[in-house]
């Protein structure tokens, strides 16, 4: 449910940030926006008009079910291999310098969103 949550929010956040990215770059008049390089075409990631497209494909049944499990199989494959290169990019120094409030936060907000599915769980007796 949280993951659905998010992903539904993903398209109307990601409007509304390049929307105020966009007015913020015209108003400040800067030499992009005035040789007219700043749009909503290059406020907004190209990813994200192909995630749209292929949530409407799938919820359209567009794709077969092996290629649906071969995607799941390598989603998996690719998240591992983005973590390790996240964590192959990680100097541990600047991890000394920053401190360990990025770290409290990342372990409230997870508690938090832990205890709000449990929560959830009980309440509709999902379990």
């Amino acid at each position: 449910v949280v993951k659905l949550t998010r992903n539904l929010f993903m398209a109307p956040v990601i409007v509304v940030l390049s929307s105020l990215y966009l007015a913020r770059a015209r108003r400040a008049g800067g030499a992009e926006a005035r040789r007219g390089g700043v749009s909503l075409k290059t406020a907004v990631p190209g990813f994200v008009l192909g995630f749209l497209a292929m949530a409407v494909l799938n919820s359209l049944g567009a794709f077969p079910s092996p290629v649906l499990d071969a995607v799941k199989v390598a989603s998996g494959w690719l998240i591992v291999i983005a973590l390790a290169g996240v964590g192959a990019e990680t100097h541990f120094a600047s991890l000394r310098t920053i401190g360990l409030r990025p770290f409290y936060a990342g372990l409230c907000a997870a508690t938090f969103m832990a205890a709000v599915s449990f929560a959830l769980i009980a309440l509709f007796g999902i379990a």
